[in-house]
């Protein structure tokens, strides 16, 4: 087994980025099973902007990383982008139907912004990594790192 070493600074990036995954993890749990958070101003759609937002963050944060970054291509789950994905939405879906033991509402819409924060966030992942691929004159495009 060939084992790659890897810069401090890469080292440190995909720490931080395990840390930001963990801390918006802990934060949808604590936000979603606490008091109602009271995060800025309050307009009609707020409540799903945030949810949006979060999921989003939460799926881009996890996929870069553990499937694959700029800089340091696959990670510990190369190829697995989409399951990924899906895990993040799973956990946003359950996190939103366990709302009801804690006294707060479960809502269908906060279920699609978290459906469509995780779908950006995917998307987004999904640009930035073909787009920093090289591209090989000459060859036929190279598969992605996420088999669907």
């Amino acid at each position: 087994m060939q084992v790659h070493k890897r810069s401090k600074g890469a080292q440190l990036t995909d720490t931080l980025l395990w840390a930001a995954s963990f801390v918006l993890l802990v934060l949808s749990f604590v936000l979603s099973w606490g008091p109602p958070p009271h995060l800025g101003p309050a307009f009609d759609w707020s409540d799903k902007v945030w949810h949006f937002a979060g999921y989003g963050a939460l799926c881009g944060t996890v996929l870069l990383a553990a499937v694959w970054r700029p800089g340091r291509g696959g990670g510990r789950f190369a190829g697995a982008g989409l399951r990924v994905a899906a895990l993040v939405l799973v956990v946003a879906w359950l996190t939103e139907a366990l709302q009801a033991p804690f006294h707060r509402d479960v809502q269908l819409l906060d279920a699609g912004a978290d459906l469509a924060g995780v779908m950006v966030g995917f998307v987004v992942w999904r640009v930035i990594h073909k787009e920093t691929q090289p591209a090989v004159p000459g060859s036929r495009p190279k598969q992605s790192a996420d088999r669907l």
